[in-house]
């Protein structure tokens, strides 16, 4: 038995947090409950069952009525008299959802009913759920009305704490704040770490920063995780490993923090392929362009070329994939037999676009600006332009690109040039051969250069510029044949 009156009287529910579940405990404890001088007859075990309503029942059809969560109120003599129809009645409750039954047991002269609590008590064991009598008269109308008025204050509560947290969140992927920002608002909201992960388990950001002891031993065998991405198309999730996996304003901050990453990533991803397609377009169209309207159109895709303008090949060795015949704008990934699989051309695409990225990225960081474009498997080209002062010549300005190129990717590359030109449109007929010299280059035994022009190959970059070359396969077979035959001879002696 608990004595729920004891102790001081605040004259509220007890100071926690104001979002939390009214709770059997707490609705004891509110003023017009207490003084009804409640006492915990069975059931102490679930005091901290949420409460969803609070209902009077005088008669056993009101279980009828009950949708689950109600706190249970009673006068009836019915119930304090008999242990086996009190007991009946429990079970019957407890079947039908109720959290709770508390019983005015009071005699005729107003005061406590020692058969009432031995009823009561005995009925009450093993029910499931928290007997309480009420040993003082009091009204229960004042009751369920200060418990529903905490009810809905709460729900209330609930719902403009839902609306901040829409707002916050909203306004963060409006802004464009990136994953790491949204986070650390998560992460700040909770007061505990939060991290996002891909689908791999690996951390894509974490928050806060000194919060690293979290992301050992990833991912936890157990917390609070919401999925990123789209229906059909997750690709992560953020997580919240030391939160608890009931706790509901957690998964609440987690689902907006990830729906507005996915907003943001939806939005970069767009506006970047866009980007991309337009670039596409405007280094295929360039050389059918005047130097006017080419002019226009690169200003319009951040290409300012007030010292000049050059054009790179960057082409990716050991792509795995059969090259094409070098037309412009792209081709579909094949291997020697024609076919890839789904997620061999897959990884390409995110390589090639993680070096696209990369590229205009190094070149922002050293004062250049840049178009790109997908010119065939394996190599991207760009337009890099000039500022009109730099700190060296312009091979200068883009050897450092490279090398920061090379640093910035997991990826082994060899770059081609063209030459500098203060003009736009001569730029055009620069990437073929900036190709066609990443491409030689690449096929050299020994590369020191961050960039080669076709004048650096020399008669290295003919002889590998001619390896695939079927006159020179000819030629070398009609050369080295008879030597080759001799060899083997006096192998076999």
């Amino acid at each position: 038995m608990q004595d729920i009156s004891a102790g001081q009287h605040t004259g509220s529910v007890p100071e926690t947090d104001g979002l939390r579940d009214l709770t059997v405990r707490n609705f004891l404890q509110l003023p017009q409950a207490k003084l009804g001088n409640p006492v915990v007859l069975a059931g102490e075990q679930h005091l901290d069952t949420p409460v969803r309503w609070v209902h009077i029942a005088e008669t056993d059809a009101v279980t009828d009525l009950l949708e689950g969560g109600e706190m249970l109120l009673s006068s009836s003599p019915a119930f304090q008299h008999s242990v086996e129809h009190t007991r009946a009645f429990l079970d019957q409750a407890r079947r039908a959802g109720a959290v709770g039954f508390a019983v005015e047991a009071i005699d005729e002269v107003g005061l406590a009913s020692p058969r009432s609590l031995e009823v009561l008590t005995e009925a009450g064991r093993g029910a499931g759920m928290p007997v309480v009598a009420l040993r003082s008269r009091v009204r229960f109308v004042r009751i369920t009305q200060e418990a529903h008025r905490v009810l809905i204050g709460q729900q209330l509560s609930i719902v403009e704490r839902t609306r901040e947290l829409h707002e916050a969140f909203t306004e963060l992927s409006l802004s464009g704040a990136d994953e790491s920002v949204i986070v650390r608002e998560a992460a700040r909201r909770l007061g505990t770490p939060v991290v996002l992960e891909d689908a791999a388990h690996r951390i894509l950001a974490h928050a806060p920063a000194d919060a690293l002891a979290a992301t050992e031993n990833w991912p936890p065998s157990a917390a609070q995780a919401v999925p990123v991405g789209v229906k059909g198309r997750r690709w992560g999730r953020v997580v919240a490993p030391s939160a608890r996996e009931d706790d509901p304003y957690a998964a609440e901050v987690l689902q907006r923090a990830s729906q507005a990453i996915t907003l943001v990533r939806a939005h970069s991803q767009t506006t970047y392929d866009l980007r991309m397609r337009a670039s596409d377009h405007f280094v295929s169209e360039l050389p059918h362009m005047s130097e006017e309207q080419a002019l226009r159109r690169g200003r319009a895709a951040d290409l300012h070329g007030p010292g000049g303008f050059m054009a790179i090949a960057v082409e990716m060795c050991g792509g795995g994939f059969a090259e094409d015949d070098g037309d412009a704008g792209g081709v579909e990934a094949g291997d020697a037999s024609g076919s890839v699989t789904k997620d061999e051309a897959a990884d390409y695409q995110l390589r090639e676009r993680g070096l696209r990225l990369e590229l205009v990225a190094a070149a922002e960081r050293l004062g250049l600006t840049a178009v790109t474009s997908a010119w065939r498997t394996g190599t991207v080209v760009a337009i890099l332009g000039l500022p009109s002062s730099v700190g060296g010549s312009a091979d200068d300005l883009t050897a450092e690109l490279c090398r920061d190129l090379t640093e910035s990717i997991p990826e082994t590359i060899t770059v081609g040039a063209g030459q500098l030109s203060q003009t736009l449109v001569p730029v055009a007929d620069d990437i073929p051969t900036a190709v066609e010299a990443a491409h030689v280059a690449a096929g050299m035994s020994i590369r020191r250069q961050p960039f080669y022009r076709f004048s650096d190959l020399r008669l290295n970059g003919l002889i590998a510029s001619l390896s695939d070359d079927p006159r020179m396969s000819a030629f070398a077979h009609a050369e080295l044949g008879p030597l080759l035959k001799t060899s083997l001879s006096l192998i076999h002696i």
